[in-house]
Formats: structure tokens, C-alpha cells, sequence
């Protein structure tokens, strides 16, 4: 029977975290800037939360378990204290885990700038608290509580539902006036920042509207009509 090796320490302190939207050609810098917040980002026994510290309260914000996902964490070319967080090729994040990017391959970017970590320190407890997530998954899937389907589902995987299929077909090619667009729905954009690599699949209504499927179908799942003009879809 396969056992994890023992859990890392637990790591806790403060980093700069970037707003997903912030990625995006077309934004000044000033609202850029203004887009990093500091959160207290703690890795304890695989899995990653980050908090704000409220009048001496830490108030959650968001949680990531490295069992569901695959991921890797990497330098930011060009940078002494910024680090970004992501799937694997050909993994997403669950739907399952307590943030807004489930089902996508959205980075998460942080700056270790003032931290009382360096980014050598950051990287390393990354890598383990990674590691030893995925280990945790390796034991649930050989005594047989999850599957390796399960814990990989996401909104990829739903949205080749026949809802999705019939209504909502996939767009292979943006064109670049459309690649630096947002969403209708959820106001982010089609593509990631260098304007070229589409991070989540993107799909096109029959009356030619635009939209991330996932938001396509959570949008389809209470309406009939395209959120846009209002067109019947289903």
C-alpha cells in the first residue's frame, strides 16, 4: 500500500498576489499596479490558502488543494521576487477548490517582495507542499476513495456536455481584435497577457456573441438566451 512521506512544515507569511484581470494589454499601468494585493498565503499539508489580515482577524479568501491539480510553480523571467502558479499542460484547476478559477488554466502570480521569505525559499515550499498533494492523492486513489477521473474534472470535461456541444462550438482561432476582448460574463480576457495564448476555451453562440465556455454554461444552466441580444440558444 502506498504511504505519503511525511508532510512538509507548514508555511505562512505574507506575498503580493495579482488579480487575474491585471494580465491584460490594454489596462494602464496605474491600474495594474493597484491590482496587487498582500494576503497571508499559507501551505499547510498540500494545499494553499490566502488570507487578509482584518484588525488582527484572518479572513479566508481562497484555497487551492495540490491533490486535485497537477501544478507547477516557476520564475517570472526578468523578475527577482515574482513567482507564477499553474497547471501542468493539459491539467486545470478543480472545480472543487475555493477560488474563482476552477475549470481554467489561469496563473496565479505572485510578488515576494518584503516577504520574510525569499523566492528561493517560496519555490522550494511550493514545490514540496506540490508534491506532497499530489502524494495524498496517489494514497486516496489506491485505497480507492477517488478516482483518477474525479480528480481531475473540471469544467473542460462538463463542458463537453450536449448543451454545451449543441449551443456553443468551439472557437479554435481568435483573431487578434478579438484575443484582447473580455467576456461579456465574466469580464476577464479571451486571451492572457502576451495577447496571443488562450488560457480557457473560448466558444460562439449561434448569434455570433463570444464567451469563456465555462461561463457559457453556467450562464445556460438558469437561461435559454444568449446574455447579449437575448437570442434563443437551448
Amino acid at each position: 500500500t502506498f504511504s505519503p512521506p511525511p508532510a512538509p512544515a507548514i508555511t505562512a507569511a505574507n506575498l503580493w498576489k495579482k488579480h487575474p484581470r491585471a494580465f491584460h494589454s490594454s489596462r494602464i499601468s496605474l491600474l495594474n499596479n493597484l491590482s496587487w494585493q498582500k494576503r497571508l498565503v499559507v501551505l499547510q499539508e498540500g494545499f494553499m490558502s490566502w488570507n487578509v489580515v482584518l484588525d488582527g482577524r484572518r479572513v479566508h479568501r481562497g484555497e487551492v488543494d495540490f491533490a486535485l491539480t497537477d501544478c507547477e510553480v516557476i520564475e517570472i523571467p526578468g523578475s527577482e521576487t515574482m513567482l507564477l502558479l499553474r497547471p501542468k499542460q493539459g491539467e486545470f484547476w478543480s472545480d472543487t477548490d475555493d477560488h474563482r478559477q476552477g475549470g481554467t488554466r489561469r496563473e496565479f502570480t505572485f510578488d515576494c517582495a518584503n516577504s520574510t521569505l525569499s523566492r528561493a525559499d517560496w519555490l522550494a515550499q511550493f514545490r514540496q507542499h506540490i508534491a506532497y498533494g499530489q502524494a495524498r492523492a496517489q494514497v486516496a486513489q489506491s485505497s480507492g476513495s477517488i478516482s483518477s477521473s474525479s480528480r481531475r474534472r473540471n469544467s473542460r470535461n462538463s463542458s463537453s456536455s450536449s448543451i454545451i456541444g449543441a449551443a456553443l462550438p468551439l472557437v479554435t482561432d481568435l483573431p487578434d481584435d478579438i484575443a484582447t476582448c473580455e467576456c461579456p460574463i465574466c469580464l476577464e480576457p479571451f486571451a492572457s497577457g502576451d495577447g496571443e495564448s488562450v488560457d480557457e476555451p473560448v466558444a460562439r453562440t449561434a448569434c455570433g456573441h463570444l464567451f469563456h465556455v465555462t461561463c457559457a454554461k453556467a450562464w445556460l444552466e438558469t437561461s435559454s438566451t444568449c446574455p447579449m441580444c437575448r437570442q434563443d440558444l437551448v
